[in-house]
């Protein structure tokens, strides 16, 4: 299991579970997906010479992409 360490926004900070690092052929990013309290989500991976932000906004195409690469991982099917 790969923990990763979330500093949000007000200060603190949320260990979550990272489930899958990759990129989108499409889209000049890296997404994640991670589980926080047996939820999980979907994240542009962005970093920074400083940080690293989290931007959990999408275009349509990018929804479409990540919903059918997540439900093959559901699914258990291999990417």
């Amino acid at each position: 299991m790969n923990i990763m360490t979330l500093n949000k926004s007000d200060g603190t900070t949320q260990e979550v579970e990272l489930i899958a690092k990759f990129k989108l052929d499409k889209f000049d990013h890296d997404y994640i997906f991670y589980k926080l309290n047996d939820e999980h989500y979907a994240a542009k991976f962005v970093e920074n010479e400083n940080d690293t932000t989290l931007i959990t906004t999408f275009s349509k195409e990018e929804t479409l992409a990540l919903t059918k690469i997540y439900e093959t991982l559901v699914k258990g099917g291999r990417l």
